[in-house]
């Protein structure tokens, strides 16, 4: 699976992309599905599979959502 296929900000996945993240390997693939989800993680799995990517993916995709709650907020209020 692809990173542009999950439902990332997009200024995320270029930031992916960017980088040369393109695939997710196996376990970001079921990290980030599960996670975007809403579910509780608790992953194992050996060295360089790309777990800790994953995870900070979903923090970053968290605190995008929260800016972009807050935005709207604000715009609101005006």
């Amino acid at each position: 699976m692809n990173f542009s296929e999950l439902n990332l900000n997009q200024d995320l996945i270029k930031g992916l992309e960017a980088a040369g993240y393109e695939k997710c390997t196996p376990v970001q693939e079921q990290v980030l599905t599960c996670g975007l989800s809403g579910d509780d993680l608790y992953v194992q799995s050996q060295t360089g599979t790309g777990k800790t990517a994953s995870y900070l993916v979903l923090m970053l995709q968290q605190l995008l959502n929260l800016l972009m709650v807050t935005l709207c907020l604000q715009l609101h209020q005006l």
